[in-house]
């Protein structure tokens, strides 16, 4: 389901920005060249020729329609429901449950797993806005079934959360850690060091505020052959006392 809606807001985005640039240079390209105000202020004027800017346009227009198709692939291929057998957990408790598919219409996968996750979420406002990232401490999945043609299917599962889960969150150091593209990958000690110094002052100097918080979620995936997959997620309670 994320990678579907970040798909989506890909197309979103860039759709928004080709066409705000497409129409605001349409807009700049026919105002009046001999108004001394323009020529003060755009002294390149014009910028660019009609084909470039209708180029924009056309490109804005198709980023949009691929969101739309998108969106609606989205939302017309069915569901996943996570049940569990109970609110709240133990380090070291098992998780039981089922997963149930409801599916409009009969879809190739290439499994169906689901996964129990441990992240770190940072979150981070500065003078450019504000941004979000999370980092992987902990994972363990369970494939509940293999390549077929899936409808509507339940499927029980069981996943352990590891005794040592609260030790794992107070040694865990993100600084350790980045991405290449969407895969998580630890970084050498020399580049995590110098992350690490980089937020620090970031934070003395006020540039940045930095707020951090752990939290685990069952992640459940049929994984599509030729499509976008289906996702859902759950939080799981985790008592910290105990």
């Amino acid at each position: 389901m994320k990678q579907s809606k970040i798909i989506i807001f890909f197309f979103g985005i860039m759709g928004s920005s080709f066409l705000f640039f497409g129409l605001t240079f349409f807009y700049l390209r026919h105002l009046d060249p001999s108004d001394p105000e323009i020529q003060s202020s755009l002294p390149q004027y014009p910028w660019f020729p009609d084909f470039i800017i209708a180029a924009f346009i056309l490109v804005g227009i198709g980023f949009i329609i691929a969101m739309i198709i998108n969106y609606l692939r989205y939302k017309s291929s069915g569901k996943i429901k996570i049940q569990l057998d109970k609110g709240q957990y133990n380090p070291g408790d098992k998780i039981e449950g089922i997963v149930k598919l409801n599916l409009k219409k009969l879809k190739s996968a290439k499994s169906f797993k689901i996964k129990f996750i441990g992240e770190r979420v940072i979150q981070q406002r500065d003078r450019n806005g504000y941004r979000e990232r999370s980092v992987t401490f902990y994972e363990d999945e369970v494939t509940l079934d293999t390549e077929k043609e899936y409808l509507d299917e339940a499927y029980p599962f069981r996943i352990f959360i590891p005794e040592d889960l609260m030790e794992k969150v107070k040694n865990f150091d993100e600084s350790e850690y980045g991405y290449i593209g969407n895969k998580q990958i630890k970084l050498g000690k020399t580049m995590s060091a110098l992350s690490k110094k980089a937020e620090n002052f970031a934070k003395s100097q006020g540039f940045v505020n930095i707020n951090k918080y752990d939290r685990c979620y069952l992640l459940a995936t049929l994984e599509i052959t030729n499509g976008l997959d289906i996702r859902t997620g759950k939080d799981i309670v985790i008592n910290v006392a105990n």
